[in-house]
């Protein structure tokens, strides 16, 4: 079941916005995380499994399943017996770019989770897009 799904635009290369995503240990730096801890260490690719420690909660474990390198990848992890998908797909839009952001639920409990993780992350999204547009503003000028 699909919770979430937003479209970003950035004033920023393609590049730069593919990079700001595969460097999730920097996350902190825009989005609400205290940390990503990735395995093995550095830019997430096909193998990466990560430890995402987020403000508002317990700390997800996650894991690549899906990579498309410079254009998406989704990683998934399990909430309370459901298995949780978060999308990232960055496109080029004219002089910028936009980066597609979905969130997906499914098993028995997905309706229980989506209760609560669906508008954890809309607010996750709408605190992060700002810091995440200025950061890659700032990188680019």
């Amino acid at each position: 079941m699909r919770l979430v799904e937003r479209i970003v635009g950035v004033d920023a290369s393609l590049t730069d916005t593919w990079q700001a995503l595969i460097k999730a240990e920097g996350w902190p730096e825009w989005m609400p995380v205290r940390s990503v801890e990735t395995s093995p260490h550095g830019k997430v690719d096909k193998n990466t499994s990560a430890v995402i420690r987020w403000n508002s909660g317990r700390p997800m474990s996650v894991v690549v399943t899906e990579f498309r390198p410079g254009r998406s990848f989704r990683w998934t992890g399990r909430v309370f017996g459901a298995s949780v998908s978060y999308d990232h797909v960055a496109t080029s839009v004219g002089d910028g770019s936009e980066i597609l952001f979905i969130l997906e639920a499914t098993g028995p409990t997905a309706p229980l989770v989506a209760r609560f993780l669906k508008p954890a992350y809309e607010r996750a999204l709408d605190e992060a897009v700002p810091k995440l547009r200025a950061m890659l503003a700032e990188n680019a000028g």
